[in-house]
């Protein structure tokens, strides 16, 4: 307990589900997957219970995620989130690759998760889009006048439901944010990088998928009817399904501010020379993911080298590292849980960028976090 902690690299739990195809490897050569399986997913970072993660690096290799949380508390998570969410860690990262169209979905918020003994939290999640063939799109929504009524004809019956969804044709680099209760379905074609939090759980029109696959024998009116208790219909035009970013040099890098929510942020960093981060308010975990690199990280205790498709963890009790490229320069993705206030709203505003332009970043409809913070600051003035 009284060693330091360094920045932590782990396995990859790979899920072999149907939908996958070998688009994984493709792009991240290095990370040296298995040559003969098909991969739907690559588990980054996972402390779930059922398929946790392991360090692979340094002194504590071999050890789970979960053992660690529990183990260092607010040394690995920061204080404000060791508050909120006790011995569990509250994000999960992962590569997903579809090859044809997932199933019809929406997740449970954490009440209803932990009411009905579903999973441990709820499922938001946000998706940053790698690659996308020509005309891919996703289910997002539904489209326009679509009533809870339309959809309890349809019964349970879930190719039924994709008639009344809203399609949103996708590229490289486009991020969506999907609440709790947001239907959607991702389309084929299309290989990306999720954030969300610590579940496994979805709620089908007529399945309930828990830990790694379908709940067999689960009654299909059982499942619409949990499916219909947590689905909201709000709509929101396809033009403003994607969350636009906002983009603030640093120096010679440039860090993109992809979405923020109570439940995590995420930002793009693009690295050509060296790059020195330190926590902008109280001292609090966070992840990089290497989508272009290798690129060294540098901290008072060790250095991590990260290739491309790696992803490590920084405890909370490092407050400053560094980042160096090499090569032409590293992109990478770094997810944290924010202080909306703190982490987002004020380094932003000191750019002068409109309070509209950080209020998107929360993503579209009513389920935004940022702009009720926004209009706390304002006294309501900022946006409707």
């Amino acid at each position: 307990m009284n060693e330091k902690l360094y920045p932590l690299k782990f396995n990859e739990v790979i899920q072999n589900y149907n939908f996958g195809n070998r688009k994984i490897p493709e792009l991240f050569p290095s990370k040296n997957l298995p040559a003969d399986q098909i991969i739907a997913e690559t588990w980054e970072v996972t402390a779930h219970p059922d398929f946790p993660g392991r360090v692979i690096n340094g002194p504590l290799k071999g050890k789970t995620l979960s053992e660690l949380t529990s183990e260092y508390g607010d040394r690995l998570l920061g204080e404000r989130i060791e508050e909120r969410y006790g011995e569990i860690f509250p994000l999960l990262l992962k590569f997903l690759d579809a090859r044809e169209t997932l199933e019809v979905q929406v997740h449970p918020e954490d009440s209803y998760a932990k009411t009905h003994n579903l999973d441990q939290l709820g499922k938001p999640e946000s998706w940053y889009i790698l690659e996308a063939d020509p005309g891919a799109f996703l289910y997002w929504g539904t489209r326009e006048g679509v009533s809870y009524e339309d959809l309890r004809r349809v019964g349970p019956d879930e190719r039924g439901f994709l008639d009344y969804l809203m399609k949103v044709k996708v590229k490289r680099g486009d991020v969506f944010h999907v609440p709790p209760g947001r239907i959607h379905a991702i389309g084929g074609g299309i290989v990306l990088f999720e954030l969300q939090q610590t579940s496994d759980v979805t709620l089908g029109p007529d399945y309930l998928f828990s830990s790694g696959g379908k709940v067999e024998g689960f009654d299909p009116r059982r499942a619409l009817e949990m499916f219909m208790d947590q689905l909201d219909l709000e709509e929101i035009p396809k033009e403003n399904a994607a969350v636009p970013p906002v983009s603030v040099e640093d120096g010679d890098n440039l860090v993109t501010y992809l979405l923020a929510s109570k439940y995590f942020a995420m930002e793009k960093l693009e690295i050509k020379t060296r790059f020195v981060h330190k926590h902008k308010g109280e001292n609090k975990f966070l992840t990089l993911t290497a989508l272009q690199g290798p690129v060294e990280i540098e901290t008072d205790v060790s250095e991590v080298q990260l290739p491309s498709g790696r992803t490590t963890l920084i405890p909370a009790s490092i407050p400053e590292f560094s980042l160096r490229p090499e090569g032409r320069g590293a992109e990478l993705l770094k997810c944290y849980i924010p202080d909306l206030k703190t982490d987002v709203i004020n380094p932003l505003l000191k750019r002068g960028v409109e309070r509209t332009r950080i209020a998107a970043l929360g993503g579209p409809g009513s389920k935004n976090d940022l702009r009720s913070v926004l209009n706390d600051i304002d006294g309501g003035k900022t946006v409707s």
